[in-house]
């Protein structure tokens, strides 16, 4: 295939330059993640496609983990307040 060593080429330097462009670019906090959890989504799952672990990496991690804690907890929480009142919990199906 003529050409295909040009393109390996173009492909490795597109890589590069994002790569470049996104380490170039501010942190963003575990708090801005928190209050962008779709785009905490993002983030986590091109780190992980790309092998990358740069701070964002981590706050985004970071903010989804707390994100799921809270989750968890908010909902044991209405269990138990439900528990003591005799509620049947209703289940999804």
């Amino acid at each position: 295939m003529k050409g295909s060593g040009n393109m390996k080429v173009t492909y490795a330097g597109a890589a590069i330059l994002a790569l470049l462009a996104t380490a170039c670019g501010e942190t963003r906090s575990v708090e801005y993640f928190r209050d962008h959890p779709d785009e905490a989504r993002e983030v986590k799952m091109r780190c992980g496609a790309n092998g990358m672990a740069g701070k964002d990496c981590g706050n985004a991690v970071t903010a989804l983990n707390e994100l799921q804690r809270e989750e968890f907890e908010r909902a044991r929480e209405t269990n138990r307040r439900n528990r003591e009142n005799n509620v049947r919990p209703v289940l999804k199906n």
